[in-house]
């Protein structure tokens, strides 16, 4: 039986997990074909879709307490951990339907969808074929860190750049390396985010482009840039690349060069979009706290950033955080916080065993030691002003 049938001939309420573009496209497809969804379930989103209500994890379990889960988000483990914390629900992983043309056909034209909606799809369906693969090594995405620099200087940037006093760009032979060492480990990566700082400032940015859209195993490449910034022509032919996407924030006037930037990309016919910058969470404080166990992996299952692998130095860390604050020196660079690829050349000889040590790494972990220094990124929590711009460097308290 398929998964359509046993969808079909269910007599349990379905709830589908995550209210996003992903989660319509879902409930869209499964109607079409007369399977009927009851709710959403989604801390942050909580409105309706098309007559049905989306309700928080706490309403769900109470109205809810039977029910099959469609999961709509791209990052099912976590998912999953909060579905089986409410219970022994039973679920399903969209990616599954999403990817079933057959059984569930694509009823909404993906031209209609923006490219930051159909680059959500896509990553979805793609990190749940991994999911429970015990032979390849996935990650949706992977930040390669390419320099410190910054044409602004916002006060709470989360990746740290405000403290950096004498900012570089990561040399090319260091950039060459993590990158080998990524599509060594990784069978595939979704995406490979370039960022800084920003990233068109580097010197050899056509060169890192055109070396990352040489691998395989590299699906897509995501630019971040501020809009401030208009490259010149050999930036702008390798922004151009198949695979490559440029993804710009808009700050409002501070992002003086926005129009410039997207009538060069609709002249090179660069593929783009822009997400308009409207609050932040603060999070760029460097702050030893003291908590317990309990406190940090609350704190790291809450977080929105708990999956946004960066490799920087030849280690790979979780999060941008940990990653620019041992760059940084402001706190200790523990055992636990990284991945030392170098390390696991020498402990490992097969490389089988090694993936697994970085798959443990990624996918098995309650908290990290350098969570304790950071102040969370839960969703939910109070926003502030984004882009408020200092002066000079922010003062930090060396390890």
């Amino acid at each position: 039986m398929n998964i359509k049938q046993l969808l079909q001939n269910e007599t349990q309420p379905i709830v589908i997990f995550g209210a996003s573009v992903v989660g319509r496209e879902v409930y869209d497809r499964c109607l079409s074909v007369g399977i009927s969804a009851s709710a959403f379930c989604d801390d942050q989103k909580l409105d309706q879709y098309k007559g049905v209500n989306v309700f928080s994890l706490n309403v769900i379990k109470k109205r809810y307490p039977e029910a099959v889960f469609i999961v709509a988000t791209t990052n099912a483990n976590d998912a999953l951990h909060k579905i089986t914390e409410m219970g022994n629900y039973k679920w399903i992983l969209a990616g599954l339907i999403l990817n079933d043309q057959e059984n569930f056909p694509c009823i909404t034209d993906f031209y209609n969808y923006s490219e930051m909606e159909a680059q959500i799809i896509d990553r979805c369906i793609e990190s749940h074929s991994f999911h429970n693969d015990k032979e390849n090594l996935f990650a949706t995405s992977i930040d390669l860190l390419v320099t410190e620099r910054c044409s602004l200087k916002c006060l709470d940037c989360c990746n740290l750049m405000q403290y950096f006093q004498n900012p570089q760009d990561i040399s090319i032979d260091e950039i060459k390396k993590n990158l080998k060492l990524i599509v060594h480990y990784f069978d595939s990566v979704h995406e490979l985010r370039v960022i800084g700082g920003e990233a068109l400032l580097h010197r050899n940015f056509a060169e890192i482009l055109q070396l990352s859209a040489g691998f395989i195993n590299i699906n897509k490449i995501l630019v971040y840039t501020n809009g401030t910034i208009v490259p010149a022509r050999r930036k702008l032919e390798a922004l151009a690349l198949p695979n490559v996407v440029l993804a710009i924030t808009d700050y409002g006037p501070i992002s003086h060069n926005l129009d410039k930037l997207c009538e060069k990309c609709e002249r090179y016919q660069i593929r783009y979009y822009i997400t308009k910058a409207e609050e932040w969470v603060f999070c760029s404080s460097i702050k030893k706290h003291n908590r317990s166990m309990k406190e940090n992996t609350k704190l790291f299952r809450s977080c929105c950033a708990n999956n946004t692998f960066t490799v920087s130095n030849g280690k790979l860390y979780r999060c941008p955080f940990i990653a620019n604050a041992v760059r940084l020196c402001a706190i200790e660079e523990a055992k636990d916080d990284r991945i030392d690829f170098d390390s696991l050349n020498m402990l490992y000889k097969e490389k089988c065993e090694a993936k697994r040590v970085i798959n443990d790494f990624l996918y098995n972990r309650d908290f990290f030691p350098a969570c304790d220094y950071c102040e969370g990124r839960p969703y939910g929590k109070i926003t502030i002003k984004p882009a408020i711009q200092t002066k000079r460097p922010l003062d930090f308290d060396k390890f």
